[in-house]
Formats: C-alpha cells, sequence, structure tokens
C-alpha cells in the first residue's frame, strides 16, 4: 500500500489509494499523544536539571559554612590582619598603662634604708596589677641615691632599694623572672643641687617597663 501527499497552502489534501482508508482523526489522535509525551519528557528532563543544580549549589553553600564556621569571627577578623599588628597594638597599651601608673607618683623608703613606706603601697599594687595583666612584659627595676653619703654605701643602698621593690612585687604575684633589679647609686642625679627637695628628688627608684615578644 502507498500512501501519496500533494501540500498546497493554506490547506492540506490527502489522496490515498483506493485499497487503503484511515480515518483523519485517527492520525489527529496519535499525533496529539506524540506532542504530549515530547512535552512530558522536555518538561521532566527540565525538572531534573533544575533539581541537579539547585542541590549542587545547596551543597557548596554548606560546604563554605562550615569552613567559615570553623573559627570564631573574632579570630577570622584578626587572622587578616599580620600577627605583629595585634602584638604592637596590645604592647603599646600595657606601656601606656604603666607610665599613666608612675606619672607623679614615687616609692618612698624609710631614712638611709632599704624598707619600703606604707605610702609606696598602694603604687606598687597598681604596678603589679598591670604587669600581671601583660603577659609577657618585663621590667627593670633601678635604685638611685643623692650624693650626700659615701660612694659606696649609696651603691649598696640603691641596689638594696631596688631588691626590696622585687621582693614586695614577687611576694604578690609577678614571676621573679620577669624582674631584673640594679643600683645606680648617686651616678645618675636628676637635680646637682643641695637642698633638700634636690636631694629628695634624686632619691627615687625607676622602673623600665618593656614587652619580650610573647603573645597572649
Amino acid at each position: 500500500m502507498g500512501v501519496v501527499a500533494t501540500v498546497s497552502s493554506p490547506t492540506v489534501k490527502t489522496r490515498l489509494s483506493p485499497q487503503v482508508s484511515i480515518p483523519g482523526p485517527g492520525v489527529a489522535a496519535l499525533q496529539s499523544r506524540c506532542c504530549r509525551i515530547i512535552y512530558t519528557t522536555c518538561a521532566v528532563l527540565a525538572l531534573h536539571l533544575l533539581y541537579t543544580a539547585t542541590a549542587y549549589a545547596t551543597q557548596e553553600f554548606d560546604r563554605g559554612r562550615e569552613i567559615e564556621g570553623a573559627m570564631p569571627v573574632a579570630s577570622r577578623v584578626s587572622d587578616q590582619l599580620p600577627e605583629e599588628d595585634a602584638f604592637d597594638r596590645f604592647a603599646k597599651a600595657c606601656t601606656e598603662q604603666f607610665a599613666t601608673a608612675l606619672r607623679n607618683r614615687r616609692v618612698d623608703f624609710k631614712f638611709n634604708s632599704s624598707t619600703l613606706r606604707s605610702s609606696a603601697y598602694p603604687l606598687l599594687d597598681t604596678l603589679i596589677e598591670i604587669a600581671s595583666d601583660c603577659a609577657g612584659s618585663r621590667i627593670v627595676i633601678t635604685g638611685h641615691t643623692d650624693a650626700s653619703g659615701h660612694p659606696l654605701h649609696n651603691q649598696y643602698l640603691s641596689e638594696q632599694r631596688a631588691a626590696a621593690v622585687k621582693k614586695y612585687m614577687v611576694a604578690r604575684g609577678v614571676s621573679a623572672d620577669r624582674l631584673d633589679v640594679f643600683g645606680a647609686g648617686a651616678s645618675e642625679l636628676l637635680d646637682t643641687g643641695d637642698s633638700r627637695a634636690a636631694r629628695a628628688r634624686n632619691r627615687r627608684i625607676e622602673f623600665e617597663f618593656s614587652m619580650i615578644g610573647e603573645r597572649r
């Protein structure tokens, strides 16, 4: 059997062999069914691709959050800055606090003695607190006398006074290996006058505060 079709615009005419008869509605039904199958298949494929892409994106997002959540926000921010910068800021704050505590204050001793006066306790307690908060700090303690006594005695007295300050601080929790003591005697006078005020000014304890590079 054979089918010969001629196409003219705008209508389609079908000429069949006399031996074969194909009803028109059956052809239309078959074509409609094929279209529905093709449409359904395309829709399923599109949904599958959309699901796959969404799942992949969700997986990558969750993976990124896991990596980001592995450390606290503060740590992520601080890691963006050089470690030296953070330590320098910490060291600067400690040094300024120590210097502020010493401003216009002094450590006094009994006359010609290495015994601390009670008036020295508040200042020393403040310095101890700062040293405890500033891990990695070191303090150099230097004793000075006036020039009224014998040089050897002045040297000895300056060393003993510095040692007395260290002893007080160690007894209250500061590690001894963070404190260095020296005696300068009368070799570094602040005032060369011979008045009582000048001598009092020369009798002093000096502190040198520094950070040795340890991280908190």
